[in-house]
């Protein structure tokens, strides 16, 4: 499924999503190409699981970050309201390039209730200028834009009329067109990691730039763009929520690839779990059953989610 449908209108479609905790054991699809890991018996295992795995993937996945990630020349490129709409635009340094994070909401918004920072897919890039092209087109200051979408733009308004919400939207590389290209094949491990800092980099931006410190923020994602919104939010403090769309279920030949050896998604999962609620949107309820009985057996307050999409009608 297409994210679009859950992008705009997040909180619209959740309604429409079956929803339960899942406490654990259902099996996993065999389907699924995943590594079988033992549940810590208690929080001591539990923390040397999370000290060896993140050695590993510093080592293996993110050798090439600096020490201490932040970005530079942050500047603000616009900042205009139009029908009801703000959209404001901060462009930052990042390890390969210019990079751009938008923030919208309602005009003269102050102390949002929650901002929601969405990675955008290919696909989410194309919905997003299409959406915001109603308005701001002379802004985005593109030459190419996909044909308006007014729908999506009046649901940007009706959603701002009524919730004190901010909706972040960011392009990581191989996406914003003013970024290096993706060179077309699946589990690109440097532009994996290339892309988890990057990201790292706009939620920084979000919090100090775009005065959002105090928010509570929320990350979402579809596909590997929510793997992406994973390890950024992990390394990253304070992320209260994460809405992940169609997750990828292993990093085998899809993301990553190089943690495969000694992690997989389901436990990074689990690491995001332990300290944020996490929601996973699938059209089943398969494949997370790990993450589920840490929760269970170490006694965690957050629950793994599952909605799974309604069975259309015959």
């Amino acid at each position: 499924m297409r994210l679009k449908s859950c992008l705009f209108v997040l909180f619209i479609k959740v309604l429409t999503c079956n929803s339960f905790a899942l406490e654990a054991s259902s099996p996993s699809n065999g389907n699924q190409i995943q590594l079988d890991f033992k549940i810590p018996d208690n929080n001591d295992e539990w923390e040397k699981f999370k000290k060896d795995w993140k050695v590993k993937l510093e080592e293996k996945c993110f050798s090439d970050w600096p020490e201490n990630p932040q970005p530079i020349n942050v500047k603000e490129k616009f900042n205009s309201q139009n029908k009801g709409v703000s959209l404001r635009a901060i462009e930052f340094e990042g390890p390969k390039g210019p990079l751009s994070l938008y923030i919208s909401h309602f005009p003269g918004l102050e102390n949002p209730d929650l901002v929601v920072l969405t990675t955008l897919s290919e696909d989410g890039w194309i919905d997003f200028l299409a959406s915001m092209r109603h308005g701001f087109e002379k802004e985005l200051g593109m030459e190419e834009l996909p044909e308006a979408d007014l729908k999506s733009f009046k649901q940007h308004q009706g959603m701002y009329r009524s919730f004190k919400w901010a909706m972040a939207y960011f392009a990581p590389s191989g996406i914003h067109p003013d970024t290096i290209s993706k060179d077309g094949k699946r589990g690109n491990a440097p532009l994996d990691a290339t892309r988890v800092l990057e990201l790292r980099y706009a939620i920084k931006v979000l919090r100090t730039t775009g005065g959002m410190q105090e928010v509570p923020l929320w990350l979402q994602g579809e596909g590997i763009m929510g793997g992406v919104s994973l390890y950024a939010g992990i390394y990253e403090s304070k992320v209260v929520r994460y809405d992940l769309h169609n997750l990828i279920l292993s990093h085998k030949g899809k993301f990553l690839e190089n943690a495969f050896t000694f992690l997989d998604m389901p436990q990074t999962v689990t690491l995001a779990l332990e300290n944020s609620q996490v929601i996973i949107y699938q059209e089943d309820e398969q494949g997370w059953d790990y993450p589920a009985s840490v929760s269970k057996k170490l006694n965690w307050n957050n629950k793994l989610q599952i909605r799974t999409f309604p069975q259309p009608q015959k």
